[in-house]
């Protein structure tokens, strides 16, 4: 009889373990999901355990139609505003750029930027050092997806880069590139930051062209306990 009393009590606690450790097992139990709701009560985003963050989607007429969980980190600009982001417009005159909405079903927000053919060097995009600090001499990877809407003009191209305002143009993490209009895609880049606590990361168009970007998601890799070499840096 003890030993039988001995077995139920070992299954239970077997069973309770895993649904205490396995993620999905329960319906979210864990009370430290964060939630975000926009102005008129809905919820537009849950952090979830297990370093997940879902995403609702609603039509017209205030109906949800989607859900989609991506990894903590990521900013998808799904409160489609500029406040709840991680992230600033850079503001030009003559040039259109903002969060809007997509065109598809589910309404998902993305940044669109369209830029002056005239125009060399054209930043849209940056990280605001408020809400993302980027550490002092520490590796850093930024992957985004992006959406090509049309082409830069001729020598032109797609860039992003990460600068300090305390060391002039001591940029890092130098990337450019060109895609069909049309072409769905992502790009992920590594950097180190110098000895500077003011970096930012910028997106811009050289010579205009139209893009949108989507899911930016910065890891820290690693600390570094000296300033970074053209050798440390790595892009694709």
């Amino acid at each position: 009889m003890v030993q039988r009393l001995l077995s139920i009590i070992s299954i239970t606690i077997l069973i309770f373990c895993f649904f205490s450790f396995v993620p999905g097992a329960l319906a979210y139990a864990d009370t430290s999901a964060i939630y975000k709701y926009d102005i008129s009560g809905k919820l537009l985003s849950k952090e979830l355990p297990y370093g997940l963050i879902e995403y609702y989607y609603y039509d017209k007429n205030g109906n949800l139609i989607k859900k989609n969980r991506l990894p903590r980190g990521t900013e998808s600009f799904e409160s489609g505003t500029w406040e709840a982001s991680n992230f600033t417009l850079f503001q030009k005159d003559g040039r259109e750029a903002g969060v809007r909405q997509d065109g598809s079903p589910s309404g998902s927000y993305l940044v669109y930027a369209n830029g002056n053919r005239q125009w060399e060097w054209d930043v849209y995009l940056r990280s605001d050092r408020q809400k993302l600090r980027l550490e002092p001499n520490t590796t850093y990877t930024v992957s985004f997806s992006y959406k090509a809407l049309s082409a830069p003009g001729n020598g032109g191209s797609y860039y992003f880069f990460v600068r300090t305002d305390k060391a002039g143009t001591e940029d890092r993490g130098w990337l450019t590139w060109n895609d069909s209009p049309g072409s769905v895609n992502s790009k992920s880049v590594t950097f180190t930051t110098g000895p500077y606590d003011d970096y930012q990361m910028y997106w811009g168009l050289r010579y205009g062209g139209s893009i949108a970007i989507d899911n930016i998601q910065v890891s820290k890799v690693s600390n570094r306990l000296r300033v970074a070499t053209p050798n440390m840096i790595s892009t694709n």
